[in-house]
Protein backbone atom coordinates (compact mmCIF):
# COMPACT_ATOMS: atom_id res chain seq x y z
CA UNK A 1 0.00 0.00 0.00
CA UNK A 2 2.80 2.61 1.10
CA UNK A 3 4.32 2.02 -2.45
CA UNK A 4 1.12 3.32 -4.52
CA UNK A 5 1.20 6.80 -2.00
CA UNK A 6 5.25 6.99 -3.15
CA UNK A 7 4.84 6.95 -6.43
CA UNK A 8 2.09 9.57 -6.51
CA UNK A 9 4.27 11.40 -4.15
CA UNK A 10 7.14 11.26 -6.50
CA UNK A 11 5.16 13.01 -9.69
CA UNK A 12 5.66 16.41 -9.85
CA UNK A 13 3.60 19.08 -11.54
CA UNK A 14 4.63 21.32 -14.09
CA UNK A 15 5.22 24.39 -13.27
CA UNK A 16 4.09 25.51 -17.13
CA UNK A 17 1.14 23.14 -16.77
CA UNK A 18 -1.06 26.60 -17.55
CA UNK A 19 -0.60 28.86 -20.00
CA UNK A 20 1.27 32.22 -18.67
CA UNK A 21 -0.03 35.89 -18.57
CA UNK A 22 1.20 39.31 -17.59
CA UNK A 23 0.19 42.54 -17.42
CA UNK A 24 2.30 45.42 -18.42
CA UNK A 25 2.43 48.93 -17.47
CA UNK A 26 3.68 51.58 -19.54
CA UNK A 27 3.21 55.51 -18.93
CA UNK A 28 0.52 55.65 -21.90
CA UNK A 29 -1.13 51.74 -21.97
CA UNK A 30 -1.44 48.78 -20.78
CA UNK A 31 -0.16 45.75 -22.89
CA UNK A 32 -1.38 41.70 -21.61
CA UNK A 33 0.54 39.19 -22.69
CA UNK A 34 -1.01 35.66 -23.14
CA UNK A 35 1.03 32.67 -24.01
CA UNK A 36 -2.04 30.48 -26.09
CA UNK A 37 -0.35 27.70 -25.30
CA UNK A 38 -0.02 26.17 -28.72
CA UNK A 39 -3.60 27.24 -29.96
CA UNK A 40 -4.43 29.60 -32.80
CA UNK A 41 -5.40 32.99 -32.38
CA UNK A 42 -8.69 31.95 -34.35
CA UNK A 43 -9.46 28.96 -31.76
CA UNK A 44 -9.20 31.93 -28.64
CA UNK A 45 -12.11 34.18 -27.31
CA UNK A 46 -11.78 37.33 -25.98
CA UNK A 47 -14.09 38.75 -23.79
CA UNK A 48 -14.22 41.80 -21.73
CA UNK A 49 -17.13 43.29 -19.71
CA UNK A 50 -16.95 45.75 -16.61
CA UNK A 51 -13.20 46.02 -16.20
CA UNK A 52 -12.68 41.91 -16.69
CA UNK A 53 -10.76 40.42 -19.03
CA UNK A 54 -11.17 36.93 -19.91
CA UNK A 55 -9.10 35.08 -22.33
CA UNK A 56 -10.56 31.62 -23.25
CA UNK A 57 -9.64 28.56 -25.27
CA UNK A 58 -11.38 24.82 -24.90
CA UNK A 59 -9.66 22.69 -27.46
CA UNK A 60 -12.00 20.29 -28.91
CA UNK A 61 -9.74 17.86 -30.96
CA UNK A 62 -10.19 15.12 -28.17
CA UNK A 63 -13.55 14.62 -28.63
CA UNK A 64 -15.33 12.12 -30.84
CA UNK A 65 -19.05 12.39 -31.34
CA UNK A 66 -19.41 14.19 -27.59
CA UNK A 67 -17.32 11.91 -25.76
CA UNK A 68 -13.64 12.50 -24.76
CA UNK A 69 -11.14 9.98 -26.44
CA UNK A 70 -7.94 11.86 -26.14
CA UNK A 71 -6.95 14.48 -22.90
CA UNK A 72 -7.30 18.10 -23.95
CA UNK A 73 -4.12 19.76 -23.73
CA UNK A 74 -4.73 23.03 -25.46
CA UNK A 75 -7.70 24.33 -23.10
CA UNK A 76 -7.21 27.22 -20.82
CA UNK A 77 -9.21 30.03 -19.20
CA UNK A 78 -7.51 33.33 -18.04
CA UNK A 79 -9.76 36.26 -16.05
CA UNK A 80 -7.74 39.32 -15.20
CA UNK A 81 -9.41 42.06 -13.31
CA UNK A 82 -7.78 45.33 -15.40
CA UNK A 83 -6.52 48.34 -13.62
CA UNK A 84 -9.49 51.45 -13.15
CA UNK A 85 -7.69 53.30 -15.27
CA UNK A 86 -7.76 51.04 -18.87
CA UNK A 87 -9.43 52.71 -21.61
CA UNK A 88 -11.48 49.50 -22.50
CA UNK A 89 -13.04 50.88 -25.86
CA UNK A 90 -9.31 51.00 -27.15
CA UNK A 91 -8.67 47.40 -27.43
CA UNK A 92 -6.22 46.48 -29.86
CA UNK A 93 -5.19 42.59 -30.56
CA UNK A 94 -2.50 41.27 -32.32
CA UNK A 95 -0.72 37.50 -32.05
CA UNK A 96 3.17 37.39 -31.93
CA UNK A 97 3.46 33.45 -32.56
CA UNK A 98 2.54 31.56 -29.12
CA UNK A 99 1.61 35.03 -27.69
CA UNK A 100 -1.78 36.75 -27.82
CA UNK A 101 -1.08 40.56 -27.05
CA UNK A 102 -3.68 42.96 -26.17
CA UNK A 103 -3.11 46.27 -25.57
CA UNK A 104 -5.39 49.21 -24.12
CA UNK A 105 -5.14 52.80 -23.38
CA UNK A 106 -4.58 54.74 -20.24
CA UNK A 107 -7.60 57.34 -19.38
CA UNK A 108 -6.05 60.32 -18.27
Amino acid sequence: MDSIFNVARSWQVREDAQPRMELVEYDESYTVKADIHGCDAEGVAVCLEAGVLTITSEDRSGFADGVCVLPRLNSFRYTLALPDDADETGLSIACEGRVLVLTFGRLT
